[in-house]
């Protein structure tokens, strides 16, 4: 696995077979000599960044990682001071896109071996805050392999509190900024969930997406605003499936002005 630091998603991340492949993956990548231009371009970004006031690491050397055959899978935590208060595991059903994509479907998941690693890792960093670990639970039963970690929140936090593991109820009642346990509705830990708007974004006639699949679609019918502006933005990308869409989204298929 070739990596690049200060990457989103599957930007930066790819696979390499042979010698062959990893000389052209690092060019590619522009870390080889043909990266020049590509080099200046992230330069150019860190000083914004700097400008703005954000320092960041110059990302100088790619990382080379063992491939791992398995299911990919994230262990989000709340802490403070180097000590969990809070955190929930879920594997990545559906990525989008493939092979290394954000999540689109995703499910709890009970992992020990994940849940030690990221607890060790908090203590040793001191972390506060949020972070997610991203794992892949390599095939036949194998273990659980820590391929990255990210400082910050993501966002599907809000769903430990569906499984009953509150994330951010955890961080903000040790910081004394809530009292009170609100109640919740939880899950069946086999439940799974559909991202919004990101299945429909990777299809909006997915299986996944079926009445009667069982699959929870976490859309947020509490903020109209934000329903209907995604409602727009995905006619735009799949305008042949407009129908479909105004029925995942419970609203009157009409005609929608699209934006420039």
């Amino acid at each position: 696995m070739v990596k690049c630091n200060q990457t989103t998603g599957d930007d930066g991340v790819t696979i390499a077979r042979d010698p062959t492949q990893l000389i052209a993956r690092s060019n590619a990548s522009g870390h080889g000599r043909g990266g020049l231009l590509r080099r200046s371009k992230r330069a150019a970004q860190r000083l914004l960044w700097r400008l703005a006031g954000v320092r960041m690491t110059p990302p100088t050397v790619f990382e080379l990682q063992q491939f791992i055959p398995g299911v990919p899978a994230m262990r989000i935590v709340a802490a403070c001071q180097g000590r969990v208060l809070a955190g929930v595991s879920l594997s990545k059903e559906c990525v989008n896109p493939q092979p290394f994509g954000p999540s689109t479907i995703v499910r709890f998941l009970d992992h020990p071996e994940m849940e030690a690693t990221a607890t060790q890792l908090i203590a040793a960093l001191g972390l506060s805050g949020f972070a997610s670990f991203d794992f892949v639970i390599a095939e036949n039963g194998g273990g659980a392999f820590l391929i990255e970690l990210n400082p910050r929140t993501v966002g599907s936090i809000h769903l430990g509190r569906m499984f009953g593991h509150d994330l951010c109820g955890a961080l903000a009642r040790h910081l004394g900024w809530l009292t009170e346990t609100p109640a919740t509705v939880e899950l069946p830990k086999e439940t799974a969930v559909a991202l919004f708007p990101s299945e429909i974004e990777r299809d909006p006639k997915s299986v996944w997406l079926r009445s009667g699949s069982g699959v929870l679609h976490d859309v947020p019918w509490d903020d109209p605003g934000v329903v209907e502006h995604c409602y727009r933005q995905l006619l735009q990308l799949h305008p042949s499936h407009a129908a479909r869409i105004a029925d995942l989204l419970c609203i009157e298929n009409r005609e929608v002005e699209t934006w420039a």
